[in-house]
């Protein structure tokens, strides 16, 4: 038997930019905030995992290299 997989788009944004001697990233996840249940979730059945995906989420980090 198969399991059925109804499918999902995110859409997902980020940049680099050089700053001094490092380097600044800033992104973003799940721009659009798209409603959705992971694959996993919708393949394995109901259990203590499943659960939907992430909403929309924003990252900030700063490299510096030594």
């Amino acid at each position: 038997m198969y399991a059925q997989f109804d499918g999902y788009t995110t859409v997902d944004a980020s940049i680099a930019i050089p700053v001094y001697e490092g380097t600044l990233s800033i992104g973003i996840q799940n721009l659009l905030n798209e409603d959705y249940y992971t694959y996993y979730s919708q393949t394995v059945g109901t259990d203590t995992r499943y659960f939907k995906g992430m909403g929309r989420t924003a990252t900030i980090g700063f490299t510096l290299p030594f």
